[in-house]
């Protein structure tokens, strides 16, 4: 694909966008709030999902063309590190993006973008020192029940069925997973939980991929991987260069390491070994993750 078709620049970008969004904005207004709507979303295999949740919203649209496509990938990006670090408000967020940018666009002329973007952070740090005054702690099982059987009440638009089994699921597992419904084709309502990892991004640096054919991919034979759940820090530097001595040059073979995170230190240190062991060496990020079905009759 030509350069020619990938960029667009001035005016064409904010037409593009401003489409795009407007698209998204008209699917994810109409869920918002207690007394929004649910979606329909048809899967590709018949597994159709019922929801009013923003992420899966968002998860789940597709545009047929390549640069509405990148937009929309970037805020499902966004979306999915909110959903990962907060567990909610992924449809007011994008919503009051969706306003800022229009608010932006239309008087770009009279804004500094630099001040803006200053204000725009102190704004949030006055914002979530308001929202800490808000926060409710439950004081014992009692109250956290509470709390949870509120929260999936206004998630299962008031369905009675719904909010039992999410209470009950909780109650068995914990809160650290997420919970989608589907229309199920038996007669019985019932819950399917899977754990597992979802896979956050690919080659955290370009140097990482060891193939370019229109988009970077890491090949590799005879590989060993090593899955932390735990992020990687500079502590685990010596350690990561005996196993890469090992594998990449003793045995002659492929290493991916996959983590949460990694902090700056030990990239640059896999980034100079990876200059020395060429093609045999990749990182890739994950996140533990536990997916609960509620499948409703």
């Amino acid at each position: 694909m030509s350069l020619q078709n990938n960029i667009l620049i001035g005016n064409k970008t904010t037409n593009v966008v401003r489409k795009t969004i407007e698209s998204i904005e008209n699917v994810l207004s109409c869920t918002l709030g207690p007394n929004g709507r649910s979606i329909l979303i048809e899967g590709q295999m018949l597994d159709h999902t019922t929801t009013k949740d923003g992420y899966t919203i968002i998860s789940k649209l597709a545009f047929e063309g390549h640069l509405e496509r990148a937009i929309l990938n970037y805020i499902q990006k966004i979306s999915s590190i909110l959903n990962r670090t907060v567990g909610d408000g992924t449809t007011t967020s994008v919503l009051v993006a969706i306003e800022l940018f229009k608010s932006l666009s239309s008087n770009s002329s009279d804004i500094n973008l630099t001040d803006f973007l200053r204000a725009l952070k102190e704004v949030s740090i006055e914002l979530e020192n308001e929202i800490k005054n808000f926060v409710r702690h439950p004081k014992n099982e009692k109250e956290l029940e509470e709390l949870i059987k509120n929260v999936a009440l206004v998630s299962s638009n008031y369905d009675g069925e719904i909010t039992n089994l999410i209470c009950k699921t909780y109650k068995e597992i914990g809160t650290n997973a997420n919970i989608t419904t589907k229309v199920s084709n038996n007669k019985e309502s019932h819950v399917v939980i899977s754990s597992g990892f979802e896979h956050l991004r690919g080659m955290v640096l370009p140097i990482f991929a060891n193939e370019n054919e229109g988009k970077d991919f890491f090949a590799a034979g005879n590989v060993s991987v090593i899955l932390s759940e735990k992020a990687i820090n500079a502590s685990y530097m010596q350690k990561f260069s005996e196993i890469i001595n090992k594998i990449c040059i003793v045995k002659k073979g492929s290493l991916i390491i996959m983590a949460p995170s990694f902090d700056e230190v030990f990239l640059q240190f896999l980034y100079s070994n990876k200059q020395q062991f060429k093609e045999n060496l990749n990182i890739s990020s994950w996140l533990k993750k536990i997916k609960i079905d509620i499948i409703k009759s």
